[in-house]
């Protein structure tokens, strides 16, 4: 295997951009129904896409019994294990959670080339659980070279 071909191996093993939760969750047979609801992220960014037109809610299955935040707001979210989250859905917001002991990288500073952000600051969300414990992977791209 060439040196090129190796890190875009490791990093498709690694790093889903999307899953489903029946195929996040297998052994939860209480969950095959549920064929709307994706994970984004390996750090578990749970998602439900609104796909009626007059709704205004949707409700998000959350299979663990875990702290989860709300993705825009930082506002944490009572939850329990194998129960819906109703979430309001208005035009302007997504049903996005962040799922505890996940940190979270991103950058503020948008529509710039990826050269110029080489030296941008990175925000570190990190969303704890009751433990008060968290784990995360930062992946930085240089432009150089292809090593993971």
């Amino acid at each position: 295997m060439s040196s090129r071909s190796r890190p875009a191996k490791l990093l498709s093993e690694r790093h889903k951009i999307k899953a489903l939760l029946t195929l996040s969750y297998i052994t939860l047979c209480y969950a095959y129904h549920i064929n709307d609801q994706l994970f984004l992220g390996t750090a578990g960014l749970p998602h439900r896409p609104t796909v009626e037109s007059d709704s205004d809610s949707v409700e998000i299955y959350i299979p663990k019994d875990e702290v989860s935040y709300d993705y825009l707001t930082y506002q944490t979210q009572s939850t329990s294990k194998g129960k819906g989250l109703a979430l309001a859905t208005p035009l302007d917001k997504i049903a996005l959670l962040m799922r505890d002991s996940h940190v979270f990288p991103q950058r503020d500073i948008l529509n710039r080339s990826s050269k110029s952000m080489q030296f941008d600051n990175y925000t570190l969300i990190v969303a704890v659980k009751k433990t008060a414990t968290a784990q995360g992977d930062l992946y930085v791209k240089d432009g150089n070279w292809f090593y993971y």
